[in-house]
């Protein structure tokens, strides 16, 4: 040891290092007071050479003071227990201003130096998983413990992760469906995560062609494991749906479909750290402003503030490999407001032919959709909705190698499901939105989620492309999130383990309690009232003959239908708004008669109201079951029984109803100024009602 010692300090020929011992773990998603990965590393600091030096208050010293005249006050936070878990000496201890207790402490000795060093790669000494005992290398060095090895808490100097589950009563949530290019998405969910599991057996790929932006608020929450109270105020989310496949023998069976989260941001360093660290989501530590706080406050997006919008503030680098340091920057804007000027005729003509075109063309294809399988998928959206069912977000949880960054140390596939236990509110917003986002190196977000541009503008430190939202809404809603659950995983490079799953809902194969709704609860709703779904679900599951939906119908519903199609008839058909909706307008206005406080006769508004639907026949079923129960009441009206089924007030529902606008359709200004529409915007059909005109494919 002297030799090595006399080596190191040779004038010349010596090298100082200094090795810094850490533990370096990560809590896993299903137990995160257990650990998933740890190890030992060392950081070797090797200096090169010394510049100059000296004591701290070297006066102080020279009388006798071993401190330097210095001392350091630490305030004592349960998260930090510094001078605690380090046994400091403490020299005195008093209650600070902000009511928290402060230890004081004095160096001895304190110097400085200014030294040349360099810092090569750490080294990995040993790790371990918990099916595994402590390996070094490829070589086992110990037996496989008997429980599995919990996450170290007995100091840490970085914001520790808060444990769930989580309940979160009132979350507000707007959702922004972006259309994107299929064979980009497809690139992106290949090379981010298809390609990382595609050895252990499973197959993801995009589920249809658009890319969710979710911006969401909490007013409170909880965690069923950590009482901190709540730790998330906003955050951002780019999610890209998933179909997963387990692939055996070449045959692909379907799983499941999931959300898998590209792009997150949040604006809480400990909401960040937990989606981080616990569940693997990659988010940022980010500033949502809210200029105007009716878009983004708890109560959601109102009417009555038309210029309301959202900024989002995060670091970014401008560029790549020129040594620019990170900045603060504008990521992305919604802006409730047409950015265009309205009077650049050739710009629009511009839109028209991009933007315009492609949003015709989907509604085309959105509305050539089986209508059986469009069943099927209003069934599996009700199931969320009102029947419990989750939603389930895929993530990749990695961490880079401490001596090869640029490969992973440990990856797992994990799963978070977050189930709805109440919707408070569900709306449509009906406004014109547009997203811009800022083109950085360092989050290219438009170019990698293939994101649809309408039209691209330039601002002072970026390139700003604008998306337009096609149907957003904002739903306000009470959520539970569960622990998640890993899949598969792998440590360097080793073999995928793969973890037991519960049987799923694609599977057939149903636990005990497991209630599921089928079409006839789709027909239900469609002929009654829309709010209350979960009660409604709960009456239908406890009726005799209720039948639930067959896993192949929902196999082949998957296959053929998108998110975009369930988004399209939840919000046409108006389940769970609250507010005055269309069809509660227009029942308002039948019961008065056309005449405010004058209910009318019962059959009295039946005929104009049909002669005024049928101009737009796009509700067809609607109107053939008016006709059915008008028949009903008229010719076997003393039938007290049938009667019941066919009553002026069913009627009244069902002509309300009929007013609700078709399952596929957009905005047709999206397409550019009124006066130019059906130039710039070719129409196949319309539903108009009032001053709101709908493109339609028909």
């Amino acid at each position: 040891m002297g030799r090595r010692a006399f080596d190191m300090l040779r004038p010349g020929k010596g090298t100082i290092y200094y090795n810094t011992i850490n533990l370096k773990q990560f809590r896993d998603a299903a137990h995160p007071r257990l650990a998933c990965y740890q190890a030992i590393t060392n950081a070797k600091m090797r200096m090169l050479g010394v510049n100059r030096g000296g004591l701290l208050g070297e006066g102080h010293v020279l009388m006798g003071d071993v401190s330097g005249g210095m001392s350091i006050d630490l305030h004592r936070y349960d998260a930090l227990p510094i001078a605690t878990s380090l046994g400091l000496r403490v020299e005195r201890s008093h209650k600070g201003a902000d009511g928290v207790h402060v230890d004081e402490v004095r160096p001895v000795y304190p110097f400085w130096l200014d030294v040349r060093m360099d810092y090569p790669p750490a080294e990995t000494v040993a790790w371990r998983t918990p099916a595994t005992g402590w390996r070094i290398g490829d070589k086992a060095a110990s037996k496989p413990p008997e429980n599995p090895p919990e996450y170290n808490t007995a100091s840490s100097g970085a914001l520790q992760a808060v444990q769930g589950p989580f309940d979160f009563p009132s979350v507000t949530v707007r959702v922004l469906p972006l259309l994107a290019d299929p064979a980009k998405l497809t690139k992106l969910v290949r090379e981010y995560v298809h390609g990382t599991v595609e050895s252990a057996g499973i197959h993801i790929e995009p589920w249809g062609r658009y890319v969710y932006m979710v911006a969401g608020s909490y007013e409170e929450m909880a965690s069923a494991s950590d009482n901190v109270g709540s730790f998330a105020h906003r955050d951002v989310t780019f999610y890209v749906p998933v179909r997963r496949y387990d692939v055996e023998g070449g045959k692909r069976t379907l799983r499941s479909v999931a959300l898998v989260p590209i792009y997150a941001y949040a604006d809480r360093t400990m909401a960040a750290v937990t989606a981080s660290e616990v569940n693997g989501i990659p988010t940022l530590r980010a500033v949502v402003e809210a200029p105007s706080d009716d878009w983004m406050a708890d109560a959601g997006p109102s009417d009555a503030s038309p210029q309301a919008f959202m900024r989002l503030v995060s670091q970014v680098l401008p560029v790549l490999g020129q040594g620019v340091g990170a900045e603060e920057r504008v990521v992305a804007e919604v802006t409730e407001a047409e950015v265009w000027p309205l009077e650049d005729a050739r710009a629009w003509e511009k839109i028209a032919d991009g933007w315009a075109r492609s949003l015709r063309g989907e509604v085309a294809r959105l509305a050539a959709i089986d209508p059986d399988d469009a069943t099927a998928a209003r069934t599996m959206a009700l199931e969320v909705l009102a029947n419990g069912r989750p939603l389930v977000v895929l993530t990749l949880k990695q961490f880079r190698d401490s001596d090869e960054p640029s490969r992973a140390c440990y990856q797992g596939l994990v799963e978070v499901e977050r189930r709805i236990e109440h919707v408070h509110d569900l709306r449509e917003i009906e406004g014109r939105l547009s997203v811009g986002i800022r083109a950085y190196e360092s989050q290219p977000i438009v170019e990698s989620l293939g994101l649809v541009v309408k039209h691209t503008t330039y601002g002072g430190d970026a390139r700003v492309d604008w998306v337009e939202p096609v149907r957003p809404f904002w739903a306000k809603l009470h959520v539970k999130e569960s622990l998640g659950r890993t899949l598969v995983y792998r440590v360097i490079d080793g073999e995928w383990e793969r973890t037991a799953e519960t049987p799923r809902y694609l599977d057939g194969e149903r636990a005990a309690g497991d209630r599921r709704l089928g079409p006839g609860f789709d027909a239900a709703v469609a002929g009654g009232r829309v709010q209350g779904l979960a009660q409604l679900a709960h009456d239908w599951l406890d009726s005799p003959g209720a039948k639930p939906l067959d896993p192949q119908a929902a196999r082949r519903a998957i296959e053929g239908v998108e998110p975009q199609v369930m988004i399209g008839a939840a919000l046409s058909r108006e389940w769970e708004h609250h507010g005055m909706s269309r069809w509660r307008r227009q029942y308002e206005r039948l019961t008065n008669g056309g005449h405010a406080g004058q209910p009318a006769r019962a059959g009295d508004p039946f005929e104009d109201a049909l002669a005024e639907i049928k101009a737009e026949p796009h509700r067809a079923d609607v109107l053939e079951r008016v006709a059915k129960r008008q028949k009903d009441l008229g010719t076997t009206g003393k039938n007290a029984k049938t009667r019941a089924k066919g009553t002026p007030d069913d009627l009244l529902l069902l002509l309300s109803l009929a007013r609700q606008k078709p399952d596929v359709c957009v905005r047709r200004q999206s397409a550019g100024p009124e006066r130019e529409q059906d130039r710039y915007y070719p129409r196949e059909s319309s539903w108009i009602d009032g001053s709101d005109a709908w493109f339609v494919s028909g």
